[in-house]
């Protein structure tokens, strides 16, 4: 079944340290998946570029790249065809570290595409994603990661590393939330 994208908008939001972040949405009818972008407070020379404006306390450049290019090359598309979208984002970006259009602004579509598709499939979005070829689930539940404890820029802490995680192997998440409390 073909589930055209209708509508691709976007809109500054605040991240869980107060900074300023984008949350995508794709309308496909009256179904919306939306997706606020992380925005990392470390990041690696290969990682992909989050656009800011020249101000670095907004985001109306990635925001306009959402509303304009992005949305004018994605609608009537079908919103379950992840890899067709992806590709042509990636296309019309044209660069490795997605500077022209901003990561941020590639990803928070992209993965509100697929909350999107996951929605008018009718399936929760980890399953749906198990629906796609190249994407290869290792279990039935996915892993539950927990983060306990906050170090480097996430923290006052002054500790040396970003964060401690911790993700129990076990087959059911009732069972990894039981261990992750003790």
């Amino acid at each position: 079944m073909n589930h055209k994208i209708t509508d691709v908008l976007a809109e500054e939001v605040r991240d869980s340290r107060g900074n300023p972040t984008l949350r995508a949405s794709v309308v496909v009818g009256d179904v919306v998946g939306s997706f606020s972008v992380p925005s990392g407070a470390s990041t690696g020379r290969m990682e992909a570029l989050e656009l800011r404006d020249d101000d670095g306390a907004h985001m109306l450049k990635a925001i306009a790249n959402v509303v304009g290019p992005i949305k004018n090359n994605l609608m009537g598309m079908n919103v379950v065809d992840q890899g067709a979208i992806d590709r042509a984002m990636i296309e019309l970006d044209k660069t490795a570290q997605k500077s022209n259009l901003g990561g941020n602004a590639m990803i928070g579509v992209s993965v509100a595409v697929a909350c999107a598709g996951a929605k008018v499939s009718d399936l929760d979005l980890f399953e749906y994603l198990r629906t796609h070829r190249a994407i290869k689930p290792s279990r039935d539940v996915p892993f539950l990661f927990s983060n306990l404890i906050n170090g480097g820029k996430h923290a006052k802490s002054h500790l040396a590393f970003q964060e401690f995680m911790v993700v129990p192997n076990v087959a059911k998440a009732s069972e990894a939330l039981g261990m992750l409390v003790k």
